[in-house]
């Protein structure tokens, strides 16, 4: 990757809290993936044994953003075949997003094939020439024999941000979704004549995300990209995933965070799973231009996924309901809260988000974003919540509380005189899932 993908977007369209909820809980996202899918990125074909036993060791059971496509030849497929025996969930695999071949490239106005920035030897592709065409029907002929069950799309936008010569001179973003969304249609039809289906498709997504990026939204299934460490904040997280791509484009999101930090990735996993995305395993991931790619120990961050995947329950088949952010800054737009989901904490910055699934289930995650680093993880920190009754279908009495790598806790639910339910969630570091019963 060579560029920051964030997913920081503005949100310009107001819903009302009821049409909110409604759209949430029965949303069916265009890539279907478990919620409690554990995703594990394998970019580079080096060290495949490695890969396998940290996949394993963190109980990943989708493989994605996998990059089988290296000059002429797929990579080992040790790696892909290990994983789909272990875990057979999803692999997703990425679609060809530069050429090798001068002549299949977009051209300046010198005439010259325009190369990548951080390497000459590649070059930009002119999504409209036939020799390009068929460089991606020759990756899908052998794509489809080597386990792949989805594809993700890197710089789904090729040429059109990046030169104002070339293939797409153009600025109007109608006239940019015209070159580009017709190769899309095209590759759609490819897959399906080679598969004999239709194949999900994942891309990537840039900040404010408001022009072409949105626009592209219409010829994927999902969201794969990057996350900025300046954009690791709650109420960014929530508009970006949960009211974005959630309900208003209706994809699917997964992510890496592009920062090094033990502290602030441990918030991005919780944040991202309790809005109902997928943050793909710190492992092997870009952090910035010119550094190097950062290798989470599993000792760190196991824990959370096992948490996941011990808990799969709470997390398949679970929408939102209700969100809380305490001391947010309100710099992006307008959070749709029902205000129905209230609290107060021993420290400021938390985030909770009210769950519930088909049936009765209700699940409160509550995610400490406490700004000082200093006693972060002790689990001194404790968060009181006020529940409308009309979000809990019974009479809870009490709450299980799950935390990664500590052992469960029961808490009691009090009902109180304003029609609420009232709980108090504490021995909180970074993440808690409390289960009402």
């Amino acid at each position: 990757m060579n560029s920051i993908i964030r997913f920081v977007l503005f949100l310009t369209v107001f819903l009302s809290s009821e049409i909110l909820m409604a759209q949430n809980l029965n949303n069916e996202h265009k890539w279907h993936i478990p919620r409690s899918a554990v995703l594990f990125s394998s970019r580079f074909a080096s060290d495949s044994e490695e890969k396998i036993n940290v996949a394993t060791s963190f109980h990943s059971n989708a493989l994605v953003w996998h990059y089988p496509y290296i000059g002429a030849d797929f990579v080992d497929r040790t790696i892909v075949e290990a994983i789909s025996r272990i875990n057979p969930v999803v692999i997703n695999c990425a679609l060809p997003a530069f050429t090798r071949i001068p002549e299949n490239a977009c051209l300046d106005s010198s005439g010259n094939a325009i190369s990548h920035h951080a390497n000459e030897n590649i070059f930009y592709p002119d999504t409209t020439n036939q020799g390009f065409r068929a460089e991606v029907r020759d990756f899908l002929n052998r794509a489809s024999s080597s386990g792949c069950t989805s594809f993700q799309q890197d710089d789904p936008y090729f040429m059109v941000v990046r030169q104002n010569n070339g293939c797409y001179s153009s600025t109007d973003v109608q006239t940019l979704k015209g070159y580009v969304g017709d190769y899309y249609e095209w590759l759609h039809r490819e897959i399906a004549s080679e598969f004999g289906q239709t194949i999900p498709l994942t891309y990537n997504r840039g900040l404010h995300d408001t022009g072409l990026y949105g626009e592209l939204a219409e010829y994927f299934n999902g969201v794969m990209g990057e996350t900025p460490a300046e954009a690791n904040t709650p109420e960014n997280l929530y508009f970006a995933i949960h009211q974005d791509n959630n309900i208003r484009l209706n994809l699917a999101t997964s992510s890496t965070l592009v920062d090094d930090s033990p502290l602030y990735n441990k918030r991005h996993i919780a944040s991202v799973y309790a809005l109902g995305g997928h943050p793909i395993v710190p492992y092997d991931v870009y952090i910035g231009p010119g550094k190097p790619r950062f290798y989470g120990d599993h000792n760190e961050f196991g824990p959370y996924y096992n948490l996941v995947r011990e808990k799969a329950g709470l997390f398949d088949g679970h929408g939102i309901l209700d969100v809380y952010i305490d001391h947010y800054q309100n710099t992006m737009g307008v959070i749709q809260q029902q205000e129905k989901l209230s609290g107060v904490s021993s420290r400021r910055n938390v985030m909770a988000v009210l769950k519930k699934n088909d049936s009765s289930s209700r699940v409160l995650h509550v995610v400490n974003w406490q700004v000082s680093r200093a006693n972060m993880e002790n689990g001194s920190h404790y968060f009181t919540f006020w529940i409308d009754k009309s979000l809990i279908p019974f009479n809870p009495t009490q709450v299980t509380i799950y935390r990664p790598n500590r052992p469960d806790i029961v808490a009691p639910v009090y009902e109180d005189t304003n029609n609420r339910w009232k709980v108090t969630i504490s021995g909180v570091d970074v993440w808690a899932v409390a289960k009402f019963q």
